[in-house]
């Protein structure tokens, strides 16, 4: 029997689980942000070490490698995708333009609008014209735009019109070309029928990420075929399943991770026989809350992704800005918060001593010695508690007029209170609560204080 892994890249660490037969490894390294395919590979390292064999025997013997990633997310989150230009219908274009949102993946004037038609039954009305569309991709050229969007009104009922263009830039700008843009056309991503403008979203939001995921993913195959591996390497997807990479839609690795996560939780509720489940997956950066009734995964047809609608179908998670490198502070009023916003794996919480200089709930578990500092990561980094004891005290305990346990304790309380309200919020008003079973998962998922050698 071959050995399987699976690895997840989070905001704060990557976490593999390896097998071989009835032998179970699991690893955690540091999540590398300015390079993912950096904490890819030591995590894989990591696993053939755990199983004592060389890197290139391990891989050679391995069935599987499935991959969730928040690649695509972090691209969203921290505005490194492409330049996308997008040609829209000139008729739709004050719609798609009133959807402020798009502005954060796609600039103003990299959006031009072209004169054509379709009617809602799929009759082309006014084809597209060549000499319009050869002097739209001009602009968009000179404005630097690296993947173009072709997103029409109504061609869901017709595509020729977003084909007939796509046909256009590529012979103007032939694939040999080294300055030849990444044509995206939005019948082939979305081709339901809906509102011109979520079509718009969802195809822009997957050219802003395609680029960066498909560096990082296919780095990341060159490794593992380099070092033996001679099957695809599989992508998990927000709708459920895997694919090979080149199979991959760049928009479909969104939420990959907790989504893989609520198929582990399902498994476990099958077995034990628990029908109405809510999971808690507690990581670095966030924690993503998802329900389970009986086998029953919940899907959003139109999800949001960050404040934009999209048309693509998804399984059901909710995050909230909630884990274990959430910042907290004071603001002006007096009142303590804590996240959305997170000192992440670099410079990561105080304790790290990496330079970061705020508080986060992982210091505020040093201090109360929920976290033992001289066994964190099962001993392979040590933790400064003098470094959590300063950061709280300074931006918690003295703003707050508290001892620095007590706003290490606020800290935790604030934590646990927001995620409680979120869970309450999301579960429908006539749910019997008291048959539910919470499932707490993921880096920050463990409830109780750690065993140490220290004890």
């Amino acid at each position: 029997m071959g050995y399987t892994v699976d690895i997840d890249t989070g905001g704060t660490f990557t976490d593999g689980f390896f097998t071989n037969g009835p032998h179970i490894e699991m690893v955690k390294v540091d999540t590398t942000p300015d390079n993912l395919t950096i904490c890819f590979e030591e995590c894989v390292r990591a696993g053939a070490e755990r199983f004592g064999i060389p890197l290139s025997d391990f891989l050679g013997a391995t069935d599987t490698i499935r991959f969730s990633t928040t690649i695509g997310t972090n691209a969203l989150i921290q505005h490194t995708g492409a330049r996308v230009g997008l040609i829209a219908t000139s008729s739709s274009l004050d719609r798609v333009l009133e959807e402020e949102g798009l502005f954060e993946i796609v600039s103003r004037d990299c959006i031009v609008g072209v004169t054509e038609e379709t009617s809602p039954d799929g009759k082309v009305i006014t084809p597209v014209s060549e000499a319009e569309i050869s002097a739209a991709l001009e602009t968009l050229l000179d404005l630097g735009v690296r993947s173009v969007v072709i997103a029409l009104a109504n061609a869901w009922a017709n595509p020729v019109n977003e084909r007939a263009i796509r046909t256009i830039v590529q012979r103007l700008q032939p694939r040999h070309y080294l300055g030849s843009p990444r044509v995206l056309v939005s019948t082939d991503l979305a081709g339901r029928p809906d509102d011109v403008t979520v079509r718009v979203i969802t195809s822009a939001l997957n050219a802003y990420v395609h680029p960066e995921l498909a560096r990082h993913l296919y780095k990341a195959e060159d490794f593992l075929r380099t070092n033996g591996y001679r099957k695809p390497l599989l992508i998990v997807h927000s709708g459920g399943g895997v694919a090979r990479v080149a199979k991959t839609t760049a928009l479909h690795t969104y939420n990959s991770g907790p989504v893989a996560a609520l198929y582990g939780a399902r498994s476990i509720s099958q077995s034990l026989g628990i029908d109405h489940v809510v999971t808690l997956d507690i990581g670095g950066t966030s924690a993503d809350i998802g329900l389970l009734h009986g086998d029953t995964l919940s899907i959003e047809n139109e999800p949001s992704v960050g404040r934009l609608r999209v048309n693509m179908p998804m399984i059901t998670v909710d995050p909230i800005g909630a884990g274990g490198g959430s910042i907290a502070s004071v603001d002006g009023t007096g009142a303590l918060r804590v996240g959305p916003k997170s000192a992440g794996a670099a410079p990561g919480p105080a304790c790290y001593d990496l330079g970061g200089d705020q508080p986060t709930v992982t210091d505020a578990s040093v201090v109360l010695g929920l976290i033992d500092p001289e066994f964190f990561l099962g001993g392979r980094r040590v933790l400064k508690r003098d470094l959590s004891l300063r950061v709280i005290e300074q931006s918690v305990a003295k703003p707050l007029g508290l001892g620095v346990e007590e706003a290490a304790a606020a800290v935790k309380s604030k934590l646990e209170e927001q995620i409680a309200d979120r869970i309450a919020a999301l579960l429908p008003s006539d749910t019997d609560r008291s048959g539910m079973v919470l499932y707490a998962y993921g880096g920050g998922g463990r409830c109780t204080p750690p065993t140490s050698p220290n004890g």
